[in-house]
C-alpha cells in the first residue's frame, strides 16, 4: 500500500500531539472501523451515538497501527502510537482539506439519482489503466465518507474520482466545497429520496449544488436527455459538456457515454474509453453471472443494492433483451414518500413491454404492483425474505434468466448469498 501521510504531517495538519518518538514514519491506510486496521493503519476513534471508537484503540495498537484520539483510554500503558486531538471529526476534516490542497491532479465529482456508482467505478477502471487514480471506496459518499475518501488520497494522485451522495438539500453544497472538483458530473434527476423532497424539481435543485464547488476552470458534465437539463445548465457559468442516454437502454452503454464526456472534459484521448469494455459490474449493481441452483443453470442479474423507478425500469428493459424465460424478483423501492405506490404501479407497463414471464415480489408496495399484473405473469408475492429464500429455487427452470432488483433495505442480498 502507498504511503499516505507522514506522522509529522498528521500532527501538524490536525494540531495534534504525537506521543511517539519517530514522527518520520508513514501511515498506509486510514480507517474508522478497527476491524479493518492492520500494521501501519491510522484508526480515527470517532464517537458515535452507540459506539465510541476509543474502546478499540488497544486492539489497533496491538496490531502495529496508529490511533487518532481525543483522550487516552484507561488501561493503555503504551501510548506512543497515539495522536491526541481536540476533536477526531474536526481533525478528519482538516486532513481532507489538506489532502485536496496538496495534490496537483484533477478531481472528478459524480452525483445523480441513478448510475453514479457505476459511473464512478467505470471511470476509475478506465483512468487507473494509465494513471495513478484514487476513487471513493464502496458507499463512502456522504458527509462522513467523503472526508475519509479525501484523507486517504495519496499526494501523487493524478486523478481522483469522488462519488457524492445526498438525501437532503444542502448536503452536496457542503461536500462539493470540500472536494472542489475540476469536473462535476450529474448523471440524471430521478425520484430517489423523494420522501425528503417536495418534488423532482427540489431534487434537481439539490443535485445542482455540486456545481457550486467547481474550480475556476471547471467543467460541468450533464445529461442532455434529462428533462432538467436546461435547469441544471442555468445553475452554472462554467462550460458544459453533455452526453446522451436515449441512444441505448443498456446501463453500461449509458455509462460508457458518460465516461466519454468526462474524458473529453479532462482533455484525455477518446481512445482511452475503450478500456471500459473490460469493466465488470460490481456485485449488487447489475452484475451478470452464470450460476447453478438445485441443478438448474441460471443467468443471474444481481441488481439488488439499490432501486429507484428509473433504475428499475432500466433493469427490466435489460432483462427483456434476453432470450429464454425471464423472471423478475422485485423488492420495494424505498424513500419515495407519498408517491410510493403509484411509482411502483408504474412499473406494470415496462414489465409488459419487456414481456417478462414471471414476477415475484417482496414488500407492501411491490404487492400493490403484483395485484395489477396479468394472472399468467404473477409468481408469488412474498412478505418476508426468509420465505422467499426457501421457496423461490423450486420455481426455477433450467435456462431461466433472473433479475433481482430492490432497495438495499429489503435484504435481497441475502437471496443472492443463498444462491452461492
Amino acid at each position: 500500500m502507498p504511503n499516505i501521510w507522514q506522522i509529522s504531517e498528521i500532527e501538524k495538519t490536525t494540531d495534534g500531539q504525537y506521543y511517539g518518538s519517530d514522527d518520520s514514519a508513514y501511515v498506509q491506510a486510514i480507517e474508522i472501523d478497527s476491524r479493518q486496521c492492520t500494521q501501519g493503519s491510522l484508526f480515527i476513534a470517532l464517537k458515535g451515538e452507540y459506539v465510541d471508537g476509543h474502546n478499540y484503540i488497544q486492539k489497533v495498537l496491538e496490531q502495529g497501527g496508529y490511533a487518532m484520539a481525543e483522550y487516552v483510554p484507561d488501561g493503555i500503558t503504551d501510548n506512543s502510537n497515539i495522536i491526541l486531538v481536540d476533536s477526531c471529526l474536526n481533525a478528519l476534516s482538516k486532513l481532507a482539506i489538506a489532502a485536496r490542497q496538496r495534490i496537483k491532479g484533477k478531481v472528478i465529482a459524480i452525483t445523480g439519482s441513478v448510475g453514479k456508482t457505476t459511473a464512478k467505478e467505470m471511470l476509475a477502471h478506465v483512468l487507473q489503466s494509465k494513471y495513478k487514480t484514487h476513487a471513493t471506496a464502496g458507499n463512502f459518499n456522504n458527509e462522513l465518507g467523503t472526508p475519509i475518501t479525501l484523507a486517504r488520497m495519496p499526494s501523487d494522485t493524478q486523478y481522483a474520482v469522488i462519488e457524492l451522495g445526498m438525501n437532503h438539500a444542502g448536503e452536496l453544497l457542503r461536500l462539493t466545497n470540500l472536494v472542489k472538483p475540476d469536473v462535476a458530473v450529474i448523471t440524471n434527476i430521478g425520484h430517489s429520496h423523494l420522501e425528503h423532497f417536495k418534488n423532482q424539481q427540489a431534487i434537481a435543485a439539490a443535485k445542482a449544488e455540486i456545481l457550486d464547488g467547481l474550480q475556476t476552470n471547471g467543467i460541468a458534465v450533464l445529461n442532455a436527455d434529462d428533462k432538467f437539463y436546461d435547469y441544471l445548465s442555468a445553475q452554472t457559468d462554467k462550460p458544459i459538456i453533455s452526453f446522451n442516454t436515449k441512444n441505448t437502454d443498456n446501463v453500461l452503454g449509458i455509462t460508457a457515454n458518460i465516461i466519454k464526456s468526462i474524458l473529453d472534459a479532462l482533455s484525455l484521448p477518446a481512445g482511452l474509453a475503450s478500456v471500459a469494455q473490460s469493466f465488470n459490474q460490481p456485485r449488487g449493481r447489475g452484475q451478470v453471472s452464470q450460476i447453478t441452483i438445485e441443478g438448474k443453470n441460471i443467468t443471474l442479474i444481481d441488481d439488488c443494492y439499490n432501486a429507484s423507478p428509473q433504475s428499475t425500469e432500466m433493469a427490466i428493459k435489460q432483462l427483456g433483451n434476453y432470450s429464454g424465460r425471464k423472471i423478475a424478483i422485485l423488492g420495494d423501492m424505498l424513500e419515495l414518500g407519498d408517491a410510493s405506490q403509484s411509482l411502483h404501479n408504474n412499473l406494470l407497463q415496462p414489465l409488459l413491454d419487456a414481456k417478462i414471464d414471471k414476477v415475484f415480489t417482496l414488500g407492501d408496495y411491490s404487492y400493490g404492483l403484483f395485484n395489477k399484473l396479468p394472472k399468467d405473469m404473477q409468481g408469488i408475492a412474498y412478505t418476508d425474505i426468509s420465505t422467499l429464500i426457501q421457496s423461490f429455487p423450486g420455481k426455477l427452470n433450467n435456462g431461466d434468466i433472473v433479475l433481482v432488483k430492490g432497495s438495499n433495505g429489503m435484504g435481497l442480498s441475502k437471496l443472492i448469498d443463498s444462491f452461492k
